[in-house]
């Protein structure tokens, strides 16, 4: 399933007078982590912090679908040009300490609701362009191991659908 949203920021970001590459790369996430919060907060979802927080590189926030409580985490990738801001969204099911401890993790089909509410939300967003979804391991290959975003991923830039 394609549950990792990448898409290009046009809007701006802080400056990079940082010399500390990894809170360079935390700081650049920012704006599209609040904007995607403060997005999806307009159209009536709950989250259980009043902001996005900084950690592991980009920004974190909980968001409730239904009834089940999400982890979205915004980061800034690195993938594309120079010129070119790319960020990931990548989401995961709350399961509580237990639950993360001890039990399987759940299949990347239970982050489909949540998906789709991120799908509708970032197409609303006017900086956000170049929306794709891509699958971990299509998102690994391009931001771990350097490579290019898929082609394929082309039709994922029109129209969510599930794999």
């Amino acid at each position: 399933m394609r549950s990792v949203a990448v898409f290009k920021w046009k809007g701006e970001l802080p400056n990079d007078d940082e010399s500390d590459p990894e809170q360079l790369t935390t700081d650049f996430a920012r704006p599209a982590a609040e904007t995607l919060f403060t997005e999806l907060r307009k159209r009536g979802y709950f989250s259980n912090v009043k902001t996005p927080y900084s950690g592991e590189g980009g920004w974190h926030f909980t968001i409730n679908v239904d009834v089940q409580s999400y982890s979205v985490f915004t980061m800034w990738t690195g993938i594309g040009k120079q010129d070119e801001d790319y960020f990931a969204i990548q989401s995961y099911l709350r399961r509580g300490c237990l639950g993360a401890l001890l039990a399987p993790r759940q299949p990347d089909e239970n982050l489909e609701p949540l998906c789709l509410v991120l799908d509708t939300a970032l197409r609303a967003i006017p900086l956000v362009t170049d929306l794709q979804w891509l699958t971990d391991q299509e998102f690994q290959n391009a931001y771990c191991d350097g490579g290019p975003l898929p082609q394929n991923s082309a039709e994922q830039r029109d129209e969510r659908e599930p794999e």
